[in-house]
């Protein structure tokens, strides 16, 4: 008979004398690592409370708070500390940490009831002594500040805020309901990690969602399922992101299964995002899921985006790679930007102030997905029921600014106009690039380049098939350049009604099925091209056989390459321009948004009348 089986009581409590020294030993190396334990009920979970933990915590320390089913109702103060705070699971009294996490769910802080104050408020007051804050598993939610700032989480002074895995939810404030991070005495930078959500916060102001503010801060949200969705800004700007006072916010994230990062949020003005002094970067950072700004409302102005700068402050944004799609505003659906605006590029041909997106981790869009995308927006007013149809643009510039648009996909909105450009009492610079502005529904005209002094600039674009309800495809009147373009809405319509001074107008090697109003040269042509299958929004340029005859499209191999203002050598989807696929009329430049490549020899068989391409 063995001794266990002789002295089983014995060999047990042995057993348990060892299994007990072995934890103690654990807790004990946990609390020399500095890890403070919070849980209810004793036992290794030291302190009941987690405020009791951060006032005995020292800087670097951790926090690990059990999950025991329930919610800590604090309002916690941070104050000169860096802490880190997570979740872990509480079993029979022992906070059991799971450094994979793939076990725990998140700790829930509640804001609820009490005094009118964030859930977390952290605060700096040595600018040469920044911290560092980061929360891992945490759920803040149910945060009331009344008629102060930061709801969920407020953020003041120098240092970082990381969120990992975090959901900031149901908060209320004036302003910034879910988080509030201002910059104070130096930088400081906010991290949105991946699956951390920012939902459902309601500003009565202005920064639903985040509010970024001050010289020195930066916010970050380049990770994988991230998503600032369904927060509202009531009275001011910025449903989902504000960004003030020379912030700069870095948007990149691919957003959550739903939608995308900046979805369905809701404001007065800039549904999606409003930017009043600092910069925006909007790029992609997953080649297979495109940044996005979609489904967002402005029962004013600005959809997807408002940029309003304040006097004299500069204001820019540096988008590539991108998606706004399916916002609402009675101006501006997608974007509204009012002087004075520094930059605003819709992809950085022309702006050396963006080059820094490469280094913020953008990259393309991979192949068959569509970037670069203005799409679905819709002018209408919100605020009534049911909604009613405005005269807005799904792109309003107005004021003094410079706009670059480059390889811009510009279809399917549906408004008074597709774009609107005023300058009023300033100037404004406007160009677009290799674009495809196609199957919008205007009222009026398609384009608009009305009042003050604005240099309009458009080159290698498709205008095709769009619902135009005016007496022309593009109004100007104070300088237009116009050339290497296909305008294709049918022969009643006219192309332009440009009313400036005839030296102010520069416009040569376009097509359109009318061209009153384009000037009197051999390179304008009334013509219309022939495109793969405009009926699906394919606005190549055909080139091939089909019904057995060999046909190439107008505009094919027609120009001599462009010099103008920017140089661009790529096409829409950033092929190579001056291709040459067939005998060149004028030069070897495509006209419009694409420049058809060569396919090489084919070997030429029966294919029951379908088409055979020597393009691509």
């Amino acid at each position: 008979m063995s001794r266990f089986t002789q002295y089983p009581h014995r060999s047990l409590r042995r057993f348990a004398v060892v299994v007990a020294m072995v934890a103690f030993a654990l807790f004990a190396s946990a609390a020399n690592a500095t890890t403070l334990p919070v849980g209810p009920g004793g036992g290794v979970c030291t302190y009941s409370t987690i405020q009791a933990a951060i006032n005995a915590a020292t800087s670097g320390d951790s926090i690990t708070i059990a999950d025991a089913g329930t919610n800590y109702s604090e309002k916690l103060t941070v104050s000169n500390k860096s802490l880190s705070f997570s979740s872990c699971s509480c079993n029979h009294q022992v906070c059991l940490y799971d450094n994979t996490h793939n076990l725990l769910t998140n700790v829930t802080i509640s804001g609820a009831g009490g005094a009118n104050a964030p859930v977390l408020k952290i605060v700096t007051t040595n600018a040469n002594n920044p911290v560092t804050v980061n929360l891992d598993r945490v759920t803040i939610q149910d945060g009331h500040s009344g008629s102060t700032d930061g709801g969920g989480i407020s953020f003041s002074g120098v240092g970082a805020l990381n969120l990992t895995r975090t959901n900031v939810t149901g908060n209320t404030a004036n302003y910034g309901a879910g988080i509030n991070f201002k910059a104070n005495g130096g930088a400081a930078t906010l991290t949105i990690n991946h699956d951390t959500f920012i939902t459902y916060n309601v500003a009565a102001t202005s920064g639903g969602g985040i509010r970024v503010e001050g010289a020195g801060a930066t916010l970050t949200a380049n990770a994988a399922n991230t998503w600032i969705a369904y927060n509202q800004a009531l009275g001011g700007l910025g449903g989902g992101l504000e960004i003030i006072n020379a912030a700069i916010a870095n948007v990149g994230s691919a957003g959550y299964l739903f939608g995308g990062v900046i979805y369905e949020n809701s404001a007065s003005k800039g549904g999606g995002i409003a930017l009043s002094d600092g910069l925006l970067n909007l790029y992609t950072t997953d080649p297979l899921r495109p940044v996005a700004i979609d489904n967002n409302t402005a029962y004013a102005n600005g959809g997807g985006i408002y940029i309003d700068p304040a006097t004299d402050h500069d204001v820019s944004l540096c988008a590539e790679n991108y998606r706004i799609t399916n916002n609402i505003a009675q101006q501006g659906s997608a974007l509204y930007a009012l002087a004075p605006s520094k930059n605003i590029s819709l992809d950085h041909v022309n702006f050396d102030s963006c080059d820094q997106l490469a280094s913020l981790g953008s990259v393309p869009c991979a192949a068959g997905q569509q970037c670069s995308v203005i799409q679905g927006n819709i002018a209408e007013n919100a605020a009534v029921a049911p909604p009613s149809a405005t005269d807005g643009a799904a792109i309003d510039i107005e004021g003094t600014a410079f706009f670059n648009a480059d390889r811009l996909n510009l279809r399917d909105n549906t408004g008074g106009y597709a774009v609107k450009l005023n300058a009023g009492s300033g100037f404004l610079r406007a160009e677009f690039d290799n674009c495809l502005i196609a199957d919008n529904s205007a009222s009026h005209e398609l384009i608009s380049s009305t009042n003050g002094d604005v240099a309009l600039a458009i080159s290698n674009c498709t205008l095709a098939h769009n619902g135009i309800g005016g007496s022309r495809v593009i109004t100007a009147e104070n300088i237009l350049s116009l050339n290497y373009n296909i305008i294709e809405q049918g022969g009643a319509l006219p192309a332009l009604a440009f009313s400036g001074n005839a030296a102010d107008l520069d416009n040569q090697f376009n097509i359109a099925g009318n061209t009153s109003g384009m000037a009197s040269t051999p390179y304008n042509i009334q013509t219309s091209p022939t495109f793969i299958d405009a009926a699906h929004g394919d606005y190549r340029l055909f080139y091939g056989y089909r019904g057995g005859a060999l046909v190439r499209s107008a505009g094919l191999d027609y120009a001599p390459p462009f010099t103008g203002d920017p140089v661009d050598d790529h096409d829409l989807r950033n092929a190579p321009r001056d291709q040459t696929v067939a005998n060149p009329l004028f030069g070897h430049r495509d006209l419009g948004a694409y420049e058809m490549q060569g396919v090489g020899d084919r070997i030429f068989i029966s294919t029951y009348g379908d088409d055979i391409l020597l393009v691509q």
